[in-house]
């Protein structure tokens, strides 16, 4: 399977289990600062709607793009700590959840992407 193809198959399994569960499970958080399950996918389908635009934009020839061996490390370290179930705080407000659209809602404007 493709990588892009990978993608929208865990797409639909993310979107098929979470929508099994109740309304009230669905936006039930654990506590001060934690997400619920509707807030993950938000933050998913903000991940991906930015990763989409940038991804759409032509290359800047003036900015080639290499990595430097921090820049690689850094990237490692990040890839294993998720792989261990680290939590991570997310880098920028941009993809964090707004809790401002019903389940129905954030689901279609993930669809229009």
């Amino acid at each position: 399977m493709r990588p892009w193809e990978r993608l929208v198959h865990g797409k639909e399994q993310v979107l098929a289990r979470v929508a099994k569960r109740d309304p009230e499970y669905r936006e039930w958080r654990g506590g001060d600062g934690e997400w619920s399950l509707a807030d993950v996918v938000e933050h998913l389908e903000l991940v991906e709607k930015h990763m989409l635009s940038a991804l759409a934009k032509d290359p800047d020839v003036t900015k080639p793009r290499r990595w430097s061996t921090w820049r690689r490390l850094r990237w490692i370290g990040l890839r294993a700590a998720l792989k261990a179930g680290v939590r991570i705080k997310a880098p920028v407000e941009m993809i964090l959840p707004t809790r401002q659209l019903q389940w129905h809602a954030l689901l279609a404007r993930w669809e229009e992407q």
